[in-house]
């Protein structure tokens, strides 16, 4: 792990190089040529580190942010957490303040937060530079910065058998919205379960992103959450639940997947007449496709609500899937089994394979 601190504060910089409302018109450079001095010895090494993310956090990053989206698509994302923008879009940005000979005109930007006027030339001018030094190419605002670092620090060293990968941040974020939205979080889990059980089969002979993984996992459990509104049409009350939550650990783009995954657990598979699925590229839709077909079959698998087929297998064999229900006890598998096969034409569709239902045994 490579970690370094700079000073390199906008507001420190801004009472460096831009004290006054006028901006000398050398100011700029000489703040450019100050930052790329400080950074530069470490330029190397995290070229080298071959990064796969640039990640910008607090006020002046997000403001920066919106300032980017607007003046390229002229709108705002639906939530900033996890909004992109280009190196390119940035310089475009950074060039506009720096020809703004006074904080007064900077504010003739579209989206420029007032409260942040005097100081985002600096706060441009430092990811600008860090952009071309460091060969960042684009960079993803964060709506959690140092203060809730230092938490999940301190609840990380207080409680170590919690993890505090990626994943285990995503999942509870669906899992509390879940605990909001209904009471049978048992259910909800071990459709999750057996879902991603099933994920893990396919993947065997159709390799897919381990990400898609956390995108069923979380589906599953949150495609109920339409039920606080109505049960009727609730899959669709959970596609706007969904896609109107401020889900942690996804970005904007992977919480339209999630939320189409789980309004797509019933009813109406994806279609292009369907405005948000034809949205999407050809990759996501089939993974709509895909996942949601999943979903489909564990969901019927769960439909006694008790758990009773606690464990399934997917087999590949002759060209043809065989899907095996697997129970602890001798409970009547007969409903799982009925309503897992009404709901199976989806995933066969898209794995373009027919699937057996069958319950094994118990022994």
């Amino acid at each position: 792990t490579f970690v370094r601190s700079f000073k390199l504060g906008a507001v420190r910089l801004t009472n460096r190089f831009f004290a006054s409302n006028a901006v000398h018109p050398a100011a700029p450079l000489a703040c450019q040529s100050y930052i790329r001095s400080l950074i530069e010895p470490v330029s190397r090494d995290i070229r080298n580190s071959k990064h796969d993310i640039a990640v910008v956090t607090s006020g002046t990053a997000e403001t920066l942010a919106r300032m980017c989206w607007l003046a390229e698509r002229g709108e705002l994302p639906r939530m900033m957490n996890g909004a992109t923008f280009s190196a390119a879009e940035l310089r475009t940005i950074t060039s506009r303040l720096i020809q703004a000979t006074s904080v007064q005109a900077r504010l003739s930007i579209p989206g420029l937060d007032t409260n942040r006027a005097d100081i985002i030339l600096a706060g441009a001018l430092i990811l600008d530079t860090m952009a071309e030094s460091f060969g960042i190419e684009s960079f993803t605002f964060c709506d959690y910065a140092l203060r809730e670092g230092v938490l999940r620090e301190a609840s990380r060293r207080a409680h170590p058998e919690f993890h505090s990968e990626l994943r285990d941040v995503a999942i509870e974020s669906a899992k509390r919205l879940a605990r909001r939205c209904g009471p049978d979080m048992a259910h909800n889990i071990h459709v999750a379960q057996l879902a991603c059980s099933i994920f893990d089969d396919i993947n065997e002979f159709r390799p897919m992103p381990e990400r898609h993984r956390i995108f069923l996992e979380a589906a599953a459990l949150m495609a109920n959450c339409g039920l606080v509104i109505s049960h009727s049409k609730h899959h669709l009350h959970s596609y706007y639940i969904i896609r109107n939550a401020e889900l942690i650990g996804f970005n904007e783009n992977e919480i339209e997947i999630v939320a189409q995954v789980a309004r797509y657990h019933r009813k109406s598979e994806p279609k292009l007449s369907h405005e948000p699925f034809a949205a999407l590229s050809r990759e996501q839709q089939e993974t709509v496709r895909v996942l949601s077909g999943i979903l489909r079959v564990a969901i019927g698998l769960d439909r006694t609500h008790d758990g009773r087929c606690s464990a399934v297998k997917l087999k590949q064999k002759n060209g043809s899937l065989r899907l095996n229900l697997y129970a602890d006890d001798s409970s009547d598998m007969s409903l799982n089994e009925y309503a897992a096969k009404e709901r199976v034409d989806l995933l066969e569709r898209a794995l373009n394979s027919s699937i057996e239902i069958r319950v094994k045994d118990y022994s």
